[in-house]
């Protein structure tokens, strides 16, 4: 019990220690994630047809989300706090849902979520989208910028996923389920 105590201070001191290095307020970088998310994801309503984009957020955990969806392909977007990271993930939908990958993927696992930086390793393998030091936090123009650099990057690069065309995840699949083999975790993709 001590022991959960105290992690749980530790937890809360680090989210401080974050909070106090960022130059811009925790809701002033979330504020510009939605509002930008929103506007620079617009083309996926416009031209895909997908459904408006809806939050989620769990502010308890530091996340912050924005899922589109179409018929045949889910796209979220998320903020993570604590690791002052933004993600793009593309779906295929399962039974028009969105499935998540397995927590453990094997060599047969079926996996239909891949991360947006992984497709343009294969398509666009010279394109760099960060634009600021590692550790540096996020800040309100970063954010709006990687959100805009991520939207076009899709737009162009990920419009045959947009479409329900998901050739180009069997080559994921493969970058991944090698990632995971590399990594040496044992019993996972032997």
């Amino acid at each position: 019990m001590a022991s959960k105590l105290r992690a749980a201070q530790e937890d809360r001191q680090q989210r401080t220690e974050l909070d106090s290095k960022t130059s811009e307020t925790r809701s002033a970088v979330v504020g510009a994630f939605f509002e930008t998310c929103f506007d620079a994801f617009s083309f996926l309503v416009e031209e895909f047809g997908f459904q408006r984009g809806f939050k989620k957020t769990d502010s308890r955990a530091g996340i912050y989300r924005v899922w589109y969806k179409s018929n045949t392909t889910g796209v979220e977007v998320w903020l993570e706090w604590r690791e002052q990271r933004i993600y793009v993930e593309l779906f295929r939908l399962v039974d028009g849902r969105i499935k998540q990958n397995p927590i453990v993927i094997g060599p047969k696992s079926d996996l239909n979520q891949f991360n947006l930086e992984d497709l343009l390793a294969i398509r666009e393998p010279g394109l760099t989208l960060r634009s600021r030091a590692p550790g540096e936090p996020l800040t309100v123009r970063s954010v709006q910028l990687f959100l805009t650099q991520y939207a076009a990057a899709l737009r162009q690069r990920g419009s045959d996923i947009l479409r329900g065309d998901f050739t180009i995840f069997r080559q994921l699949e493969t970058i991944v389920k090698g990632r995971v083999r590399t990594a040496g975790i044992a019993g996972i993709c032997s």
